[in-house]
């Protein structure tokens, strides 16, 4: 996992943002308390499958959800508001892979496939792969198109 990595090599939880240009946390969540205080301005995309049997795509959304100070308090943001479940049954996926980009705070449309996310932050949910995302995200131009133009203030 992308926190214990950087947390073993000396870069502590309120230092990850100054020191990466982005994260892109692939079928994994970011486990802090207060994750909007280790992360600052970096930009994340992250990507998850709906299936994933390890870690579960609420985890993801929780965090995510904590970084967004939503109209109340952090955390109270929903981003699979207006996912596009099939039949409209939260419990199924999509009917293909969506992207939505969070830009001044707030989740925009759910976009299909994997286009590059405007704003800070960005969410792709694979309809189906499990725990196996890394050869899908890795082979997506789009992926390293907007991880090369990401350059640290």
């Amino acid at each position: 996992m992308w926190s214990n990595f950087l947390y073993g090599y000396g870069y502590g939880r309120a230092s990850v943002h100054s020191r990466l240009a982005a994260i892109a946390p692939l079928a994994g969540s970011i486990i802090y308390q207060r994750p909007v205080d280790c992360y600052g301005t970096t930009p994340i995309w992250t990507f998850h499958a709906f299936d994933d049997s390890n870690v579960g795509l609420w985890q993801v959304l929780a965090q995510l959800e904590n970084i967004l100070p939503g109209p109340l308090y952090f955390g109270d943001v929903n981003l699979l508001r207006d996912y596009p479940h099939q039949s409209r049954d939260s419990r199924l996926p999509a009917d293909d892979d969506y992207t939505v980009a969070i830009k001044d705070n707030l989740p925009g449309l759910w976009r299909k496939g994997t286009p590059i996310p405007e704003g800070r932050i960005g969410l792709t949910i694979y309809r189906a792969g499990n725990h196996a995302i890394f050869w899908r995200t890795y082979a997506k131009k789009e992926f390293w198109d907007w991880m090369f133009a990401q350059k640290r203030e």
